[in-house]
């Protein structure tokens, strides 16, 4: 059993392997709408809500890549320079996408951006 991931590819080329977490979240309508929608993504402390799972997973990938490409039945790569990169996928952006309540690896994305972030990351463009 390798998890529960939503999404998760390898771009050979590039030794990436894309560990990716896709959430449709409601945007709020007062302050208590606000709070608990942070809450949801970033729980109380670090670790928590829908990002430390995510950050959870990622960590998990740094350690067991090996497992889980022969888990996938993937070939085996160069591990000297693989890199794991977590991205959040929503519909929405809100505001703590771009300031979360703490530092974290995890990037943010609406769906309506993840082309251009994929070419970035595949170096056919910047980020």
């Amino acid at each position: 059993d390798i998890g529960d991931y939503d999404v998760i590819a390898f771009f050979a080329k590039e030794n990436i392997l894309l560990n990716v977490e896709c959430k449709d979240l409601l945007g709020g309508y007062c302050p208590k709408d606000t709070k608990e929608h942070r809450k949801k993504l970033f729980g109380e402390r670090k670790g928590d809500g829908y990002i430390g799972k995510v950050e959870y997973r990622e960590e998990y990938l740094k350690k067991n890549w090996r497992n889980v490409f022969k888990t996938l039945k993937w070939p085996a790569c160069d591990d000297k320079d693989i890199k794991i990169v977590s991205l959040f996928v929503s519909r929405t952006h809100f505001y703590w996408y771009v300031y979360p309540p703490y530092q974290t690896n995890v990037r943010f994305t609406k769906i309506s951006m993840l082309k251009k972030v994929l070419d970035a990351l595949t170096n056919k463009g910047k980020i």
